[in-house]
Order: structure tokens, then C-alpha cells, then sequence
């Protein structure tokens, strides 16, 4: 009922209550489901497969959101991937994202370039850009940090700091940075960082002491006698 009700562009499939009501010029667009797509104008290519998917696009185009509420406030951010409910939800003019997993980016608003895979993977993300979180809540406290790598459970994890701004780091393992409240151009394996709370930057720690009592590197500096 009502679906793409003003629709005058070709090349449409709107199914579902009021799904694409207000395209006008839009072309290529795929929307399933009530109200999915239901702001969208002239944005064209779109694929939008959920309840409420897409819901207030209007000009964005290339984007594809699956869950529902998946890209609901996106208007016109384009190229975009939201796969899971919730996902990019909060999204209006970021672009170039990929949001994948329940919540992942549900908070992102304008930041661009980002890859977030896992429940609540860069849940908070508002406009950091250009970061790479995959796994379970990983990055889910970080609002505004750039360039960051972050895998593993809850890797980058701050918000027990109180969350706030990571950099140029790449932290690998559950929970690894979890202790820091700001950290810059660090790396970190399988290591909180510093003791909580605290800022650090331009370090590298692997391991933690405990767990790991005994390091083996071979080749470094082109000695071939592995140090110990």
C-alpha cells in the first residue's frame, strides 16, 4: 500500500507499506520492506531490505542496507554497506562505510572510509574515519579516532576509561587497549596497555607479563642468531 506512490523514475521495485512514497526521479532502486526507502527523492542504485531500511535517505546514492532500521537516518551519504539490524542507523552523510553485525556503527554520523564487523563493532564511532574494527564490540567506545586497526573482542575498547580518542594504532587481541584513554601511533598485541587509566603514545607492547614469561625473535637487524 502506497509503495512509490510518486514515483516518476525507472527502474524501480518498491515492496512493502509505503516503502519508496516519496521518489520522485530516484532510478534503480530496490526497496523491501515498510517504509524502507520511504524519504527517498532522487537517489538512485540503492537497495534498502528492511523494516525501516533506509527510511530517510533522500538523495544518497550507491547504498546498500540490509536489517531492519539498517541506514534509517542516512539522507546523503552514498556508497555505503549496513548489513544488520541497527546497523549505520544513525548514519546521515557518511560515506563509504561498510557496517557489518547488530548495531555495528549504529552511531556513526559523518565519518567516511570506515570498515566495522561484529556486534556493536564501532557502535560509537560518530566521525572517525578511515578505522578497521572486526570483532565483538571492538572499537565500541571510540566516538573520534582516525586510522586505527583494531581486532579481536572488545580490541580498543575504552569506555571503562571513560572513552575518548585513539590515533594511528594498531591493537590486536581481547581487549587489547582497553586500559588507555587516549592513545596515538601505538601497537599493541594481546597487551591492555598502560596502567589504567592512562594516555601513551608512540609505544609498542606484546604480550603480557604473567602469561608470557619468554620471547623468541629471530632476524632482527639481519642477526641471524635468534635473540632470547
Amino acid at each position: 500500500y502506497q509503495a512509490g506512490e510518486n514515483n516518476t523514475g525507472g527502474g524501480n521495485s518498491f515492496v512493502g507499506y509505503q516503502s519508496g512514497l516519496t521518489n520522485t526521479t530516484g532510478i534503480n532502486d530496490t526497496f523491501l520492506g515498510s517504509q524502507s526507502g520511504y524519504s527517498n527523492t532522487t537517489g538512485a542504485a540503492n537497495s534498502f531490505l528492511g523494516q525501516g531500511a533506509g527510511q530517510n535517505n533522500t538523495t544518497g546514492n550507491g547504498n546498500t542496507f540490509t536489517g531492519q532500521g539498517a541506514g534509517g537516518s542516512n539522507t546523503t551519504g552514498g556508497d555505503n554497506t549496513f548489513d544488520g539490524n541497527g546497523a549505520g542507523n544513525a548514519n546521515t552523510t557518511g560515506a563509504l562505510n561498510t557496517f557489518t553485525g547488530e548495531a555495528a556503527g549504529t552511531m556513526n554520523t559523518t565519518g567516511m572510509y570506515n570498515t566495522f564487523s561484529g556486534w556493536a563493532a564501532g557502535l560509537d564511532n560518530l566521525d572517525g574515519q578511515q578505522n578497521a574494527f572486526f570483532g565483538f564490540q571492538s572499537g565500541i567506545s571510540m566516538s573520534h579516532g582516525n586510522n586505527n586497526t583494531c581486532l579481536g573482542a572488545y580490541a580498543c575498547d575504552n569506555g571503562a576509561q571513560g572513552g575518548s580518542t585513539y590515533n594511528g594504532n594498531i591493537m590486536v587481541g581481547y581487549d587489547a587497549g582497553g586500559n588507555n584513554i587516549t592513545s596515538s601511533n601505538d601497537i599493541y598485541i594481546g597487551n591492555l596497555g598502560c596502567t589504567a587509566p592512562c594516555q601513551e603514545n608512540g609505544v609498542i607492547r606484546i604480550g603480557t607479563d604473567g602469561p608470557q614469561s619468554n620471547t623468541y625473535i629471530a632476524g632482527i637487524l639481519n642477526n641471524s642468531t635468534p635473540i632470547f
